[in-house]
């Protein structure tokens, strides 16, 4: 299976979270990572407008970097997507970190979000 795929299903199944407010349900799911789940929510919420879910288009327009030296995984990847407000891209950007373990199982959790 193609990894960068799994990565796009992994970060809309974020990003859906992030678009039905379930702040709290990402932290319980360890899919958030130094941030707490009102820092994530305020940080969306200042921004200002509704966040909607983008086309599938614009997952395959995000940023996956895949980092060079990875540490305890096998693979580890950068990842940045404009989320989108009122139905309209923004430049509210969502950054998360991606793993690939030894069975090729991915994980991706949010790192932060912020202007772009």
């Amino acid at each position: 299976m193609d990894i960068k795929y799994l990565i796009k299903q992994e970060v809309k199944k974020l990003v859906q979270l992030l678009v039905d407010g379930e702040y709290e349900k990402l932290e319980k799911m360890n899919k958030i990572g130094v941030l707490k789940a009102n820092e994530l929510e305020k940080g969306i919420l200042q921004y200002g407008g509704v966040l909607t879910l983008p086309p599938d288009e614009a997952f395959d327009e995000m940023d996956i970097f895949k980092l060079d030296n990875p540490g305890k995984y096998c693979e580890e990847y950068f990842i940045d997507i404009e989320l989108w407000i009122n139905g309209c891209k923004s430049d509210l950007t969502l950054s998360c970190e991606g793993t690939v373990n030894k069975k090729n199982e991915v994980n991706v959790i949010i790192y932060s979000v912020h202007v772009l």
